[in-house]
């Protein structure tokens, strides 16, 4: 059979359809320093957008969760945990939310990635002295209803509190914040693996992971056809209201640090710069002990292995979740 041969200009013609058709990774030149993977050069130079949720069982489902890079849980008030949500491409977002008020620890997680924060308030007496610090452009949501963020009717108030895309914009335009990353910016925040991160040689089998947050009471369920695991809370799959999909996760990562109760309001205070202290690694079925260090506000918390190499962690989601120490015996892995 007599072959045929394409031009040279016909050949990038199809090639550029092939781009366009099947969404080829050629406009995804930088890797995610958040993720690890392929972004446009867009979307790399953006600063990504850090957002408070509402994690009380009136909040749920909440919106945008699945689009979220990386996840934080912490305590608020007694058994009661907030979330925090870090997101790098959410253009394609307009109901993102329940949104709640901001803790100083969630603040100081926040400016490890240099990011736009979303919030709505927060204790006075513990986090204003933050707002009006250039390492922490703050989008207040008490502060900016309308322009930043928005009511929606078919939730009951304080559950009804949300922002999107075009209310970022519009936040961040008004504020005069600048849109690419500042002089705070610390690069990479996670180091990647080109294999598993985690081998069936390493530490204990984590099919299925229990941090030990009491009222909430998550648990992951590993998949291992996907390598990924599956969220649940309040005793029932952890869904967003959005896309209807179960929260789910390449890594997970458990750290337990210094909490006390300031007043009698109950407030907490959670110790995030310090070094040595303890906590897992989890990953592909697997789970390691690891220990943490963050020596600044901007600074990004390191963890490391028993031998005292940074960790690896596979490409893709993250979630973590802060416990106080004197709770991780709460902690169930398995």
């Amino acid at each position: 059979m007599r072959k045929k041969f394409l031009s040279p200009a016909l050949c990038a013609l199809a090639a550029g359809i092939c781009c366009l058709v099947f969404g080829s990774t050629a406009h995804a030149a930088k890797t995610s320093d958040l993720t690890g993977l392929p972004v446009s050069d867009t979307v790399y130079a953006r600063r990504p957008i850090a957002v408070m949720y509402d994690n009380s069982s009136a909040a749920q489902p909440q919106s945008g969760l699945s689009s979220a890079d990386i996840v934080y849980e912490a305590y608020a008030e007694g058994s009661v945990t907030r979330l925090m949500a870090v997101f790098e491409n959410y253009d394609f977002l307009t109901r993102i939310g329940p949104l709640r008020s901001c803790r100083d620890y969630f603040i100081h997680w926040a400016c490890e990635y240099d990011p736009i924060f979303l919030h709505y308030g927060g204790p006075d007496l513990y986090v204003k002295t933050y707002y009006e610090l250039p390492q922490l452009n703050n989008l207040n949501g008490t502060r900016m209803e309308g322009t930043a963020s928005y009511r929606v009717n078919d939730r009951k108030a304080p559950h009804n509190a949300y922002t999107g895309a075009s209310y970022i914009q519009k936040g961040v335009r008004a504020a005069g914040y600048a849109s690419s990353h500042t002089q705070y910016y610390q690069g990479a925040h996670f180091l990647f693996s080109s294999g598993p991160a985690l081998t069936p040689s390493q530490g204990v089998s984590a099919t299925r992971v229990a941090p030990g947050f009491t009222t909430t009471a998550p648990e992951f369920v590993y998949n291992a056809e996907d390598g990924k695991y599956y969220r649940s809370q309040y005793k029932k799959a952890h869904r967003d209201r959005e896309t209807g999909t179960q929260l789910c996760y390449e890594n997970l990562i458990i750290q337990y640090t210094d909490t006390i109760v300031r007043d009698k309001q109950g407030y907490l205070y959670l110790t995030t710069l310090d070094s040595g202290k303890p906590g897992w690694f989890i990953a592909n079925g697997r789970a390691i002990p690891v220990t943490w260090i963050k020596d600044s506000l901007t600074g990004v918390t390191r963890y490391y292995d028993a031998s005292g190499n940074q960790i690896r962690l596979n490409p893709g989601k993250t979630f973590i979740s802060v416990l106080p120490s004197d709770q991780a015996e709460n902690t169930k892995i398995s």
